[in-house]
């Protein structure tokens, strides 16, 4: 029995001491401190330009960037595409804004053709309006300085290059050859140049009995001077148009004509030419009978002009 309230004392006197036991106390709340930016280094002062420094000038006229041609006005490049001109200077601004470099002959620039008489450069030089002969060939150069491409110019076509043509590539290269095989000195003259032809036509052409066509038809022109050139001989058809495709070549506005010479029913053709207001008449064909068909000598018919009632240095024509 001793024993017993013995241990219930001691676990009463434990229990007790339990409860006494204080709480710990919670860790004091943390306080939290702002630290204030570090300031900014304020810039370091710009160097100084030295003495005698010039400013960069700013860009004008024609500037090279990377091998490449701009134009620029107050510092700014041109803008668009096209030609302009600027300071006399004739330019063509490309789509992605620099110069088109053009080179001596002919220059394609867009769908436009254009004509450049100096050296490579950007400034357009072309010849003066109007027909240009540069020795190969013919062109019609525009007031803009553009040339003449797929058009007429009255009798006179000009092909996509922008050369004259007479219709084929076979007629080109004989009406070149014919006109250099009678200027062997390679008299520049245009003149000149039509009376060598005309004569050369006349002392080494012959001819040649072939079919006629119908008065007042000149669709027959091309085929009868390809004949003609292919053969070295043919009718009066063929006289007429190959002289009249020399004239056409050398910048003339010329054409032909099938109607009658001496009577009304003699057939004949013959070749037309209008000069500064004047149309004037040019017969190869009846040079060439006199001389050597009937033996007669020497008659003119270069340049006839019309005296009165179609009556051309005393020969009568017909015209249709």
């Amino acid at each position: 029995m001793k024993r017993i309230l013995t241990a219930a004392l001691l676990c009463l006197l434990a229990l007790l001491c339990g409860c006494a036991q204080k709480p710990e106390a919670e860790p004091p709340a943390q306080q939290t401190f702002s630290v204030p930016a570090a300031p900014e280094p304020e810039p370091a002062p710009a160097e100084p330009e030295p003495e005698g420094a010039e400013p960069e000038p700013i860009p004008n006229g024609i500037v090279t960037i990377n091998g490449r041609a701009f134009y620029y006005e107050n510092g700014q490049p041109l803008t668009g595409s096209g030609p302009t001109e600027r300071n006399g200077q004739l330019l063509y601004v490309q789509p992605d804004g620099s110069l088109f470099v053009f080179s001596t002959g002919v220059n394609r620039c867009g769908d436009t053709l254009y004509y450049h008489t100096g050296e490579d450069g950007c400034a357009l030089l072309p010849p003066p309006a109007g027909l240009y002969d540069d020795g190969q060939a013919l062109y019609d150069v525009q007031p803009d300085g553009s040339l003449l491409a797929d058009e007429t110019d009255g009798y006179l076509t000009f092909g996509a290059d922008g050369r004259y043509t007479g219709g084929s590539e076979e007629l080109d290269a004989g009406i070149a050859q014919l006109l250099a095989d009678s200027n062997p000195d390679l008299i520049e003259d245009r003149e000149t140049r039509l009376s060598l032809v005309f004569d050369y036509i006349r002392d080494n052409f012959r001819y040649l009995s072939m079919p006629h066509y119908d008065a007042g038809t000149d669709d027959w022109a091309q085929e009868a001077a390809e004949v003609f050139l292919r053969q070295g001989k043919g009718n009066c058809y063929c006289f007429a148009a190959a002289f009249m495709y020399c004239a056409r070549r050398l910048g003339y506005q010329a054409y032909v004509v099938a109607g009658h010479e001496s009577t009304p029913d003699n057939d004949h053709a013959w070749t037309m030419i209008e000069e500064n207001g004047e149309t004037q008449l040019y017969d190869v064909q009846l040079e060439y009978a006199y001389l050597y068909q009937f033996g007669k000598g020497e008659i003119d018919a270069y340049a006839m002009t019309n005296s009165g009632g179609s009556v051309y240095n005393g020969f009568q024509y017909y015209f249709p």
